[in-house]
């Protein structure tokens, strides 16, 4: 068809050629935000306190079968993930910072 003119631009086409106005961008959920970046920092900050444990000496950690290698990989894991909520929280992503909270907050 022909080239679109400025005003055009801006517009979504329906399938049979009909313009149709621009959806509204989602809300940004501040408040929602700002709660995330508060439980993340916490989050980040408890587990970066028990990634210490990992440099120092392993047989703080109970038990060398399953149940050891569940708690070092807790505890290698946890400042990453609240580290990414943290980093997704402020960059806007809720979901995505919603879901690596939910992957920290259960151990």
């Amino acid at each position: 068809m022909f080239p679109p003119t400025d005003c055009e631009k801006n517009e979504f086409r329906h399938p049979f050629g009909r313009p149709t106005a621009v959806p509204t961008p989602a809300p940004r959920l501040l408040g929602l935000r700002i709660l995330l970046i508060i439980v993340a920092v916490i989050e980040a900050f408890d587990g970066l306190s028990g990634a210490s444990i990992l440099l120092g000496d392993m047989s703080e950690i109970p038990g060398p079968g399953i149940g050891g290698a569940i708690i070092k990989l807790h505890l290698a894991v946890h400042p990453v993930l609240a580290l990414a909520a943290l980093i997704f929280a402020g960059i806007g992503y809720v979901r995505h910072a919603i879901m690596a909270l939910g992957a920290v907050v259960p151990g």
